[in-house]
């Protein structure tokens, strides 16, 4: 699953609070300047958590 926001620190500090560190070394981002971030759910399972830029329907 692919999340998208506007406030990407917000995003990533919100589950940070649970408990629910980053995983980004799960699979490097092609480009290091990437505005994302891994994150795993409480199952293991893996998500994206991207910064939304440009196109307010993405």
């Amino acid at each position: 699953m692919e999340l998208r926001t506007d406030d990407l620190s917000a995003a990533t500090a919100h589950p940070a609070r649970a408990g629910t560190a980053t995983r980004d070394q799960v699979e490097p981002f092609e480009d290091p300047g990437t505005p994302a971030h891994r994150i795993g759910n409480p199952a293991g399972v893996v998500h994206l958590l991207a910064e939304r830029r440009g196109d307010p329907s993405e």
